[in-house]
């Protein structure tokens, strides 16, 4: 329906990554997640999600949900992927010197600002802010994991 719904690949590479067995609602998951990274990306109010999918209530529980199950993907993205993440702290002397590797994390920041969602924090809580965080870093992952282009 929209440019930020996932590929037929990336909805793939998802059911053979996490098990879909117990997913027991009336309405599709891959179409809860579409709607959760429309929200993502497009910034827009959760009231206003489009109609073509589920009410914003039903989509607003499942994000809240998923989040608070720790649903996405770091401690099983290190495991599963064999993703490491590194949080560097800064130790300022007075001059300035290069971090290895800043060049990556840059890019990411850059990468993360397609998100329109993330470039304000609208959320009420660190919890809900660190969430949408998440779901960025997994259409991000997904798109590098499957090789499709950025379509937004």
């Amino acid at each position: 329906m929209y440019l930020t719904d996932l590929t037929d690949a990336q909805k793939e590479y998802i059911k053979g990554t996490i098990l879909m067995d117990n997913w027991r609602s009336k309405y599709d998951f891959f179409l809860i997640l579409d709607a959760i990274i429309y929200i993502d990306v497009s910034g827009c109010q959760w009231r206003l999600l489009p109609e073509e999918y589920p009410k914003w209530q039903t989509v607003y529980y499942y994000f809240r949900r998923w989040g608070a199950m720790d649903a996405f993907f770091i401690e099983e993205a290190k495991h599963d992927f064999g993703i490491d993440i590194e949080i560097t702290h800064s130790n300022y002397s007075g001059q300035f010197v290069p971090a290895k590797k800043r060049w990556v994390v840059e890019r990411t920041f850059a990468w993360l600002e397609n998100f329109r969602r993330l470039c304000r924090n609208y959320e009420e809580t660190t919890e809900s802010a660190n969430e949408m965080l998440m779901v960025a870093a997994v259409v991000i992952s997904l798109r590098k994991l499957t090789s499709v282009n950025n379509r937004f």
